[in-house]
């Protein structure tokens, strides 16, 4: 998705979302923004009974920090502070590359927590890549290879903390963060189709580590994106997820992310007012600031002025990648040694997909999930 998102601020809250009443107030003054048509239908359900359903029903929908809750989920279940003696271990690794703004909680530091996980992943696929590469296998059969052996998302996983404690570590690592990073680079990619595939993963991991409201607005996505939406509808939902504010490929961003960044923006308004600030210019201000910014644009591309890319500039990361590859390949983290083990906090007796019942996964939505759109 190439071509430059049209996005129009709503304005400004100012109102307390800590209060109930509040909270209310502004989800009620959101709400007439949705487009609905209050026109009553009949709906002939598979056990052959009739439901009145009224079209302007709205679901819930849950909207942002999917990514940064992807990534807390890997940070509950590998990271602790007890597994600095464990080589390959997340926590080991941010001492050896001395990552210390890399926080005990993601969202402390996101962006922190980002770099350091993609460059951590990068190291573990090269050495999994080293360990398959034979002379003459194409880039395909390398993958396929590193696809097959390390990463299980089936229901036939035999690996248990027993055998190699290290090795479940190192693939639990792999499968969870190649889910991270393919969610962060189908949105940036807007890619919507890739991005609701990978939401039916990340329903089952919020389900299996305790994000439960998560894993129930996941589930509600899903069947709202696949069973309960026109067309029309359907595709609007999958592309609300990113945003485009280049128009360029690649760089589509997190709808909640361009939400902060518009926040940021607001804020430096409001602090220029000095003494002129009031709730009616914080509200004219927040009204404005999108057609503000097109006509600074316009004015820029006239002058020709350089605009600035607002892109976060990142340092080579090479010499962390090394350091890091090194250890895992002088400790054998991607091969097995029976009866290796590792530090109870982080240690993974059996990988987090391979332990999905479906069956579970199925009785769960019916009682929890179908009620939401029939009662």
């Amino acid at each position: 998705m190439a071509k430059r998102s049209t996005t129009v601020p709503l304005g400004v809250e100012l109102r307390n979302e800590n209060k109930l009443d509040e909270m209310c107030a502004i989800m009620d003054n959101l709400h007439k923004y949705i487009p609905s048509v209050p026109v009553k239908r009949s709906v002939n359900l598979a056990d052959g009974e009739v439901h009145e359903m009224d079209d302007h029903i709205v679901y819930p929908i849950l909207f942002g920090g999917d990514q940064l809750t992807a990534a807390r989920v890997i940070w509950t279940r590998l990271f602790s502070s007890k597994s600095s003696c464990d080589k390959g271990t997340l926590f080991q690794i941010k001492n050896l590359i001395h990552r210390t703004s890399v926080p005990n909680d993601p969202k402390d530091n996101v962006q922190a927590t980002e770099d350091f996980l993609e460059v951590v992943l990068v190291a573990y696929i090269l050495n999994a890549a080293g360990n398959e590469y034979k002379e003459g296998m194409t880039l395909d059969v390398v993958c396929g290879n590193i696809i097959e052996k390390y990463i299980d998302i089936g229901d036939n996983g035999s690996m248990s903390c027993e055998e190699d404690a290290v090795l479940s570590y190192g693939c639990e690592l792999l499968t969870l963060g190649l889910v991270w990073w393919n969610y962060y680079d189908a949105i940036k990619e807007g890619d919507g189709h890739r991005v609701m595939r990978i939401w039916k993963y990340l329903m089952v991991i919020f389900k299996k580590t305790g994000h439960r409201n998560y894993a129930k607005e996941a589930a509600i996505l899903l069947i709202q994106y696949h069973y309960m939406s026109s067309e029309r509808v359907a595709t609007q939902l999958m592309l609300s997820r990113f945003v485009n504010t280049k128009g360029r490929t690649g760089c589509n961003i997190p709808c909640d992310l361009h939400l902060e960044h518009l926040n940021r923006r607001l804020k430096g308004i409001i602090s220029r007012m000095e003494s002129n600030v009031k709730p009616q210019t914080i509200l004219r201000a927040a009204k404005v600031i999108g057609i503000v910014e097109d006509i600074c644009n316009s004015f820029n591309a006239e002058m020709s002025r350089k605009e600035e890319s607002g892109k976060h500039n990142k340092p080579s990361y090479l010499k962390d990648l090394k350091l890091i590859m090194d250890t895992l390949k002088q400790s054998k983290v991607l091969q097995r040694v029976p009866h290796r083990e590792i530090t109870k906090s982080v240690s993974v007796s059996k990988l987090l997909l391979a332990t999905v019942d479906a069956n579970a996964i199925q009785e769960w939505i019916i009682e929890n999930i179908v009620p939401h759109f029939i009662f």
